[in-house]
């Protein structure tokens, strides 16, 4: 490990008592530094595949916002990188998937946290330890880590070497010239969801229960899969065009119409304009409500808050939607919003689309449609110890022996909790799976819930050509 440490005996007290100690300045000479930007979406995922990536009981994650974090271990074999030397893997979210393209190929200044200054004396003052998940099969699991929270730490500008989008870059917009400075790998089927807030949720729970679409057995704020209410494509569709301004026009009280939206460069926002607009893969169509303030565009949380007349908020990261949801649900108000299936909160719970649960069994099985082929790409000239461990990253995640694990960590109520007379499809029910096209396998059909758990592969793919399409519609690989 070569960094530059204080002394030994600082190094002793960093041990006992991190909450007080210098972190190390400047990365060593055979130390890997690799700076990762885009989809906040995938925030997660990246999240639990670090976990895994790094030796068990070396790995601290320094946040200054949901956007911008870095992670700092000894890196695991599974990396191809020497566990005697440190990983330093930085993520920047801001704008989302679209920064994860353009500045990558055109090597373009985003801000990450500063290492250089980073510490725990003055600027990361809270941490947490995170214990370990267990998964069923799985020897490593999810291994323990500190969680540092550092509010108050400075930014440098810096060229990210590698990019996460959760679609195609040139469906984010990427020109040709752009297109040729990157190499592009399809990394995995993403599945996203349509979050409401709990009080909408229990709202719609309570009428479709009562019109007989939800069993008698459910109640208000059940949170079993089976007693999940559903909105049809069309309903959605018309929240999100503005067609439908309020809740009195599907037959619930009468009030606005809350959106938790994303901005224009985030690929969650280019997702749920695809599948439930058809925009930008037709011209002409009807077009997504916008905040049409620029007060309300970015981290505007606040105005979440206390809205004032203001009923869409345009956010720049997933975990911007999370906290809007959430101040939107405290005070009561029905919202709807855009998020990956990766993103737990408080404040929100995701609702069936035309009946189809947003599962890793749904999806599989050509029900749940709103899937997205996810991609990473690096800058073409990307070498050395940085390379290793995009390659290592880029395949991990096509892996549905690391996803499984990867899946474990997002924690739906669905997932574990018992309808009125089913069982619950268990941990790690929604999130991600291998595509159709990838190399691996699904189970033989007909399968189960738990079979598409254990073993998550797609069986119909948006990459007909070999390249995710993602204006295609899901073709059938595999039966199902």
């Amino acid at each position: 490990m070569k960094l530059k440490l204080v002394s030994a005996a600082v190094l002793g007290a960093f041990a006992a008592a991190p909450a007080f100690a210098l972190l190390p300045s400047t990365p060593g000479a055979s130390d890997t530094v690799i700076r990762f930007s885009g989809a906040t979406a995938q925030n997660n995922q990246i999240h639990n595949f670090m976990r895994r990536a790094c030796v068990p009981g070396t790995l601290d994650r320094y946040r200054r916002t949901s956007n911008n974090t870095l992670y700092i271990c000894n890196p695991a074999a599974s990396t191809g990188l020497s566990s005697a030397d440190k990983l330093f893997v930085y993520k920047d979210g801001d704008g989302g998937s679209g920064m994860g393209v353009q500045p990558v190929a055109n090597a373009t200044n985003l801000t990450f946290m500063d290492v250089t200054t980073l510490n725990t004396a003055t600027q990361c003052l809270a941490s947490s330890a995170v214990a370990s998940v267990s998964v069923s099969g799985d020897a490593l699991g999810l291994p323990a880590f500190t969680d540092w929270s550092c509010a108050s730490h400075t930014e440098v500008n810096a060229v990210p070497d590698a990019g996460v989008s959760d679609v195609e870059p040139a469906l984010l917009g990427a020109t040709a010239t752009e297109l040729a400075a990157l190499a592009i790998t399809p990394t995995n089927a993403l599945m996203f969801g349509t979050p409401v807030t709990v009080a909408l949720r229990n709202a719609l729970q309570t009428k479709q229960i009562a019109d007989g679409d939800l069993p008698a057995g459910c109640a208000a704020g059940n949170e079993s899969l089976e007693c999940m209410p559903s909105l049809s494509k069309s309903t959605v569709t018309g929240l999100f065009t503005g067609a439908i301004t309020d809740w009195e026009m599907i037959g619930l009280a009468a009030g606005p119409v809350y959106v938790a939206r994303r901005v224009q460069t985030s690929g969650t926002q280019t997702s749920t304009r695809v599948f439930y607009l058809n925009s930008p893969c037709a011209s002409g169509v009807a077009q997504f409500v916008d905040s049409g303030n620029t007060a309300a565009t970015g981290d505007a949380v606040s105005l979440c808050a206390t809205p004032g007349a203001l009923t869409t908020f345009n956010m720049n990261g997933s975990g911007d939607v999370v906290t809007c949801m959430a101040s939107h649900n405290t005070a009561g108000r029905f919202a709807v919003g855009v998020l990956s299936t990766e993103n737990t909160g408080a404040g929100h719970r995701f609702v069936k689309i035309d009946g189809a649960e947003p599962t890793v069994y749904g999806a599989a099985k050509n029900r749940y449609q709103f899937v997205m082929e996810a991609t990473a790409q690096r800058r073409t000239g990307l070498s050395g110890n940085s390379l290793t461990f995009f390659n290592s990253f880029a395949s991990g995640l096509q892996d549905p022996a690391v996803i499984k694990p990867i899946n474990t960590g997002f924690a739906h109520n669905f997932c574990t909790t018992d309808g009125p007379s089913t069982t619950a499809p268990g941990a790690g029910c929604t999130g991600l799976l291998a595509t159709a096209l990838s190399g691996f396998t699904p189970d033989a059909a007909p399968f189960t819930a738990a079979q598409v758990i254990a073993n998550p592969v797609m069986t119909a793919t948006k990459s007909g050509a070999g390249s995710p399409v993602n204006c295609q519609f899901l073709q059938p690989v595999w039966p199902f």
